[in-house]
């Protein structure tokens, strides 16, 4: 639940107001985040934020504007899926010294809370309802919450979507020298000023009118208001180059209406004695709209009753100049933006008629809008200048295009964002094998050989009856072939026949079977409903193309540019700093764009947050770079694969250290986040490997240990691999206890398991030709057992046989019983030789047959 308290809260305290106003406020409520478009939309209709907390805001409006302002936001969100409550009510404005100001609200109002919105929904007090009285496009119904207090001085707010909701607020200026301009000196250095004037005004918009008695400011909206402010009092106060002479400052507030002004522009009925030179004088009640950085220069005649519509003087606070919102300077020259003919189809210039276009002339894609993020802005903005001087001397624009300048360059990428309704991509779109756009564009297979190529390249070269003659025996020969249809489309629309154009394009899209192909045709109609002025359908159109292919970022930056045409800045603005988010290249297609016209300089005042802020990042980005480097070089060896890779990436970013580039600020910012995230989870990486490592070492010694624990004799020849061992476990116990968190502690640790690993890699060498050994031995005490046990075996049947044949032979009188007893001694060395070698070579075939069975017996018994 969300309580005013806690926004009023912060308020100033004004006990004395010298001056108090009826006015209205607008609190609104959000889940989630807040689109920028609704806060852009509330200051061009004059409101400013009073007060902010976490996911609410308050807003003041000095008059009924506010009503329009929640009619554009009511038009642009009632069917999207925004959580935003808004509640509109009357207050008392109370003004005290200098600009400090807070507000007064009825008690029943106070009190009121709002809940988490779910959905979208305006509240209007019913003092609002009175100021809306007759204005038919806006709706009061009758609240559908049972929780609204005193349900009968509360309505739901609805607007038409058909009715288009423009702001009233717009000033006329005088400005004039402070000095007689009949002084012939004073002339001169008038006459000087006045021209760098007239440049000043043209560059951010505003119309300009040279009488007699100075120039004649036409100011419409508050942003325009904000940028001359900015701009001529930052010259006045000599905060920048190029004042001549002091100036007067004035706003003509007796005829505030656009279609009044006085009658003789050579003459004036305000008292310009009253006035003091360098300072800007308009309303009271527009100062707060100017915005932060701004002072009034005095407080006026206390003696005299204060009014919220008279003149007071107003200058850049010197302290605060920070906190201005200020522009990006980069203006669109005006000879790119007119021209004789109405707007490209295929580049948007008005310098050509489309069927001349030269982007027919341009065969494939390149890199020149990728290229502009390593330009400066003001060599964008230079490049733009240069680029309208050799427009408007008459230089052709494919010559431009030829050239290896910075404003072929420019033009390049003029001709670039506008890329998918040009000739080369129909190539692209009908050699294109992928589903995804853009990848899709990528994925391409050779030109065939058939008669819909050759007409492709007639119709390039302009030869329209045989290239529509073969577009259409193409398509009865294929008739379920989107090609023919896409280049019928491109035909009839040269023709400037575009209904049936629409129509081809439809076959087309309905003919093609990826959704590349079929949000590429949807692309091609939309553009041409945005070339016919229908930016509403266009809009849905280009909305139908996303939809089909999500990554089709053109069509995105396509449906701004109709908001912006179609008058809707405030919407273009927010849509704009969604895609830049998105993509920071579109940051620099909104710099270059003719096509964004009057809406170029508003737009270039809106973007300067999103430019102070990426500068504010990059800046403290680029000075982590050196800490970065030494956090490489101490984790990493030098010539190591990771370090080599996380070097030249480094080197790659500072690349852009020194371009005044959005896109190149937003690629330092990003960039070195993500390399920071690689080196810490390369060391995460690292550390884990380590730890591994040392537990894959004690494991092997372990293993090494149990094998030689088996060794037979192993107290008399072990000495030195047990001294080894004990290196090995003291390493591993050092490197365990040292810091992984720290780079010095992780290179100890990973030195002491290095010299850990090759003592075990030299043990296990050794265990080698241990092991060996240790089955030699085993083998031998295994066969003397065996031939101990086969020569007893023997020895005592021997012992029992021998005798018994014996006595057989004697019995029998055999001679060779006789000669056995008569030479038993050497009988008995030759039969104990027989017995030993017969004996051996038993035990060597059983030892042989039986050594691996054994020998892991035996081991096992040693475990």
């Amino acid at each position: 639940m969300y309580n005013l308290s806690t926004l009023t809260q912060s308020l100033p305290n004004i006990d004395h107001p010298e001056l108090v106003s009826q006015g209205f406020a607008l609190w609104m409520v959000w889940e989630n985040e807040l689109p920028q478009s609704v806060p852009e939309t509330l200051m061009s209709f004059g409101g400013w934020k009073l007060s902010s907390n976490q996911n609410q805001s308050l807003w003041v409006f000095m008059s009924k504007d506010v009503l329009f302002a929640c009619a554009r936001i009511f038009k642009w969100f009632n069917k999207e899926d925004i959580r935003l409550s808004m509640r509109v009510f009357p207050v008392k404005v109370n003004i005290g010294q200098g600009l400090s100001h807070s507000i007064g609200v009825e008690d029943k109002i106070f009190k009121t809370t709002i809940s988490r919105p779910s959905d979208f929904e305006i509240h209007m007090h019913a003092r609002l309802k009175e100021e809306g009285l007759g204005i038919h496009s806006l709706k009061f119904e009758a609240p559908q919450s049972s929780f609204m207090p005193y349900l009968d001085h509360w309505f739901m707010f609805k607007a038409s979507e058909s009715f288009s909701f423009s702001s009233s607020l717009n000033w006329k200026f005088i400005l004039k020298p402070a000095e007689n301009i009949s002084k012939q000196e004073v002339k001169k250095k008038w006459e000087k000023q006045k021209q760098d004037f007239l440049v000043r005004f043209l560059k951010i918009g505003l119309k300009v009118e040279d009488a007699a008695q100075g120039l004649i400011i036409s100011v419409d909206g508050v942003r325009k208001l904000r940028s001359m402010a900015l701009d001529v009092l930052s010259l006045l106060q000599g905060l920048k180059p190029g004042k001549i002479l002091s100036c007067l400052l004035v706003s003509q507030t007796k005829f505030m209406d656009k279609s009044e002004f006085y009658s003789d522009k050579n003459k004036s009925s305000l008292d310009w004695s009253q006035f003091n030179a360098d300072i800007m004088y308009l309303p009271l009640k527009n100062v707060f709209q100017l915005g932060k950085g701004f002072e009034l220069t005095d407080e006026g005649d206390s003696s005299k009753e204060r009014n919220i519509n008279e003149l007071v003087g107003v200058r850049i606070n010197k302290e605060l100049i920070g906190e201005v919102d200020q522009r990006l300077e980069v203006h669109m020259p005006e000879d790119l933006v007119k021209g004789d003919f109405s707007g490209c189809y295929y580049c948007g210039l008005k310098t050509h008629r489309f069927q001349t276009c030269p982007s027919r002339n341009i065969f494939n894609l390149d890199s020149s809008l990728e290229q502009l993020e390593r330009l400066d802005i003001k060599d964008i903005a230079s490049g733009l200048e240069a680029l309208a001087g050799e427009i408007k001397s008459g230089k052709n624009i494919d010559e431009i295009l030829r050239q290896s300048s910075a404003s072929s360059q420019l033009l390049r990428s003029i001709f670039n964002i506008n890329y998918p309704s040009q000739h080369r991509c129909i190539r692209l779109v009908w050699r294109s094998r992928g589903t995804h756009w853009p990848q899709g564009l990528r994925q391409l297979v050779s030109m065939e050989e058939s008669s819909i190529w050759s007409a492709l390249e007639n119709f390039r070269m302009g030869q329209i009856g045989f290239a529509e003659s073969s577009a259409r025996k193409a398509g009865f020969r294929k008739p379920k072939d989107f090609q023919p249809k896409t280049l019928q489309g491109f035909i009839s629309l040269e023709k400037e026949d575009f209904r049936e154009a629409g129509n081809f394009f439809d076959e087309a899209a309905a003919l093609g079977y990826t959704p590349l192909q079929k949000a590429y045709h949807a692309y091609l109609k939309a553009r041409m409903k945005e070339v016919e002025g229908d930016f509403a359908k266009a809009q849905l159109l280009y909305q139908e193309a996303l939809k089909l292919a999500p990554g089709m970022k053109e069509a995105s930056y396509r449906q701004g540019v109709c908001m912006v045409k179609s008058g809707y800045i405030d919407q273009a603005m927010g849509h704009f700093a969604n895609l830049i988010r998105e993509d920071p290249l579109y940051f620099n297609y909104v710099l270059i764009d003719p096509e964004l016209e009057d809406g170029h300089s508003h737009l270039m005042s809106s973007f300067y947050p999103l430019w102070k802020k990426a500068s504010k990042d990059a800046e403290s980005v680029k000075n982590l770079f050196p800490k970065i480097q030494k956090k490489i070089a101490s984790w990493f060896d030098e010539e190591g694969e990771a370090s080599k890779q996380f070097i030249q990436h480094l080197n790659f970013l500072s690349g852009f250290s020194n371009i005044e580039n959005y896109a190149a600020m937003v690629r330092i910012v990003q960039g070195a986040r993500k390399l920071f995230d690689d080196i810490s989870r390369k060391i995460e990486e690292e550390v884990l490997l380590l730890r591994k490592k040392q537990s894959d070492i004690s494991s092997r010694l372990k293993d090494i240990k149990k094998q030689v624990a088996w060794f037979p004799l192993g107290r008399l020849f072990m000495r030195r691999f047990n001294r080894v061992s004990a290196m090995v476990m003291e390493n591993l116990r050092l490197a365990s206890e040292q810091d992984l968190a720290t780079a010095k502690g992780y290179k100890q640790s990973r030195k002491l398991t290095t010299q850990a690993e090759e003592q075990v890699a030299s043990l296990h060498k050794k265990l080698s030709s241990l092991k060996v050994a240790r089955d030699g031995i085993l083998f031998v005490m295994l066969m003397f057992r065996s031939f101990l046990w086969t020569m007893i075996i023997l020895m005592t049947i021997s012992i029992i046989i021998v005798p018994l044949i014996t006595y057989f032979g004697m019995r029998h009188d055999l001679a060779w019983a006789g000669s056995l007893v008569e030479e038993k001694a050497l009988f008995f060395q030759v039969g104990m030789i027989v017995t030993a070698i017969f004996s051996l070579a038993i035990a060597s075939v059983r030892t042989v047959l039986s050594f691996e069975r054994k020998k892991d017996v035996f081991l096992s018994n040693r475990k």
